[in-house]
């Protein structure tokens, strides 16, 4: 697969949840818009820069689509020169489901809108969209899935609830909040209750489930088989929920990350894989 890069990205941010910026990179491919376009939006803990995820915009743009990469207003990583460093605790800390699909909503929005905080929004097709999401972005453009202009999903090792889990759903009754640790950093981020108090009980706006039947073959699902953090049987548990609509693909001998670290120090087979069986999905769906 072609990975030479097209034009440099264009950073800009537009106002997501709260107001706060949502902080993003535009790669848009040789020739002449306007292009189709695939929103790629990072999980838990994550950033728009890390490892993969510029390798992956360059190489979607490479395909002929265009690619946006982002962080959400609430991930915690500062502006700037600190992009790619959780100077903002105090906003990891109050993040909740609602805030992350804000932040998706608005950038969907700005791309339909024409909005100026957009750079060559022109160039940018917003009847012809993709969303690719990874671990808990998955989740997040599973919710987005069906909104106008919306043609194809594809998620990489999603998890199949935003509710969290049992250590941490007993911390935040308990204790009101919850000490997320960052391996890559060393820091313990505290998170305060409001994502409990969101999830618990689901919304029916937060809720995948009656979403994943509508969507059809337009779903992709990538999960690795060598996956600890979120395994490969969640990835089962989102196909049988679509009713077996969706399409699935298990990649061998792939973690989380698909082999990534960061810094990026180059894609791994697994990850091949992984952006040549999205990139072609998405190519069927919406170029």
């Amino acid at each position: 697969m072609d990975s030479t890069p097209t034009h440099p990205p264009s950073s800009a941010s537009l106002p997501g949840a709260e107001g706060l910026p949502v902080t993003f990179d535009l790669h848009l491919p040789e020739g002449k818009g306007p292009f189709p376009v695939v929103l790629i939006q990072h999980g838990f803990k994550g950033f728009k820069d890390w490892g993969f995820f510029p390798w992956l915009a360059d190489r979607v743009a490479a395909s002929g689509l265009a690619a946006i990469r982002f962080n959400t207003s609430h991930n915690g990583v500062g502006l700037g020169t600190e992009a790619s460093e959780f100077t903002r605790p105090e906003l990891f800390a109050r993040n909740r489901p609602s805030f992350e699909r804000a932040d998706l909503q608005a950038l969907l929005d700005g791309i339909r809108e024409g909005r100026h905080e957009i750079p060559q929004v022109e160039e940018l097709d917003p009847r012809r969209v993709g969303l690719l999401g990874h671990s808990r972005g998955g989740y997040n453009v599973l919710l987005a899935g069906l909104e106008p202009g919306v043609r194809a999903v594809v998620t990489w090792a999603s998890v199949t609830s935003c509710v969290p889990g049992a250590e941490a759903a007993r911390s935040f009754q308990e204790n009101g909040y919850w000490d997320v640790a960052n391996a890559r950093t060393g820091q313990v981020i505290r998170m305060t209750r409001e994502w409990w108090d969101e999830v618990h009980p689901l919304p029916e706006f937060l809720d995948v489930r009656g979403v994943l039947p509508e969507l059809g073959d337009r779903l992709l699902l990538v999960h690795g088989d060598e996956d600890t953090s979120v395994p490969s049987s969640q990835a089962d548990e989102l196909h049988s929920l679509s009713k077996g609509r969706a399409r699935k693909i298990v990649v061998p001998g792939a973690d989380h990350v698909f082999g990534a670290r960061h810094p990026f120090t180059g894609p791994t087979p697994q990850l091949e894989q992984a952006a040549q069986v999205s990139i072609e999905h998405f190519k069927s769906r919406i170029l």
